[in-house]
């Protein structure tokens, strides 16, 4: 039996509900919006299924079937040590299968990976308060479209442009480091389509999508973008704690609409907040302003 498609299945769902007269725009472009979500998710389920079915050929695998095999053959050539080599293959179809079992991915522990990220951010809040800089962090773009985390020693020195200098002067003006979220939103952008890219709120929709189901950092996500802030609740953080200094999480967020945008996005994050665990703003200077 041909298995169902779940794009089809979304399609003619879609299509098979009778619209109300007086159902607005807004709403109908809702619903393709989700529609057009879902079928992304279905295509990197898809995916992750041949890829999965991809590393299941290991060439440990095939050696364990290579013996079982040899073994098999030799049991009818030397019929006096069937029972042995019979034994020797059930043995290697045992290993086989472990080995194409355990070889359909590399996993890291939730508790680990916080580890790992709680000791980078303790060296990075050693250094910052060695050299006696403020609170406030800020996402921006240099020259050359990069974006480095900038963190001022006092609140008045907020870059002014997106051509602000970056270097490592933590004597001046303060610290410019390279962010964690760089090569997340990277690959966030190589599997996306420019023209899903084209609004702040797309770009926020494709983050929180990707820290979801992608990367799987967080398990819940709510945003709210408006013109000059978006605002993401998470929950179910990976990484623990998501105001420590450049979470993933936030990082990801905030590198994701500074390169979006081309302009300083300014950080804020606290755990006040009924929507979720944790709150992400993001805030940016507007055309207007």
């Amino acid at each position: 039996m041909k298995p169902d498609n779940p794009d089809e299945n979304i399609n003619r769902s879609i299509a098979g509900v009778e619209r109300p007269r007086d159902q607005s725009r807004a709403r109908l472009a809702d619903l393709e919006n989700r529609a057009e979500r879902l079928t992304a998710r279905n295509e990197r389920l898809h995916d992750h299924v041949g890829w999965s079915e991809r590393s299941g050929t290991d060439p440990s695998t095939l050696g364990f079937v290579g013996l079982s095999a040899l073994c098999v053959g030799g049991a009818f050539v030397v019929p006096s040590a069937q029972s042995v080599l019979f034994t020797l293959a059930g043995i290697g179809v045992v290993g086989a299968l472990l080995v194409a079992t355990m070889t359909r991915g590399e996993f890291i522990e939730r508790g680990d990976a916080e580890e790992v990220y709680a000791a980078c951010a303790a060296n990075y809040d050693a250094l910052i308060a060695a050299f006696d800089h403020g609170a406030d962090r800020f996402y921006l773009p240099d020259e050359d479209g990069h974006i480095r985390l900038f963190v001022p020693r006092r609140s008045d020195d907020a870059p002014e442009s997106v051509t602000a200098p970056v270097s490592g002067d933590a004597d001046r003006r303060g610290l410019f480091l390279e962010p964690i979220g760089s090569g997340f939103v990277r690959e966030v952008e190589g599997a996306v389509a420019d023209a899903k890219l084209s609004t702040p709120a797309a770009m926020v929709e494709q983050l929180t999508d990707a820290l979801e189901d992608r990367f799987e950092f967080v398990t819940a996500t709510d945003s709210v973008v408006e013109a000059g802030r978006a605002e993401i609740a998470v929950s179910g953080s990976a990484f623990g704690p998501v105001d420590r200094f450049d979470h993933p999480v936030a990082s990801i967020l905030a590198v994701g609409l500074a390169t979006h945008l081309e302009r300083p996005v300014r950080l804020e994050v606290t755990d006040d907040t009924d929507r979720g665990e944790w709150l992400v703003r993001c805030h940016w200077e507007t055309n207007a302003e």
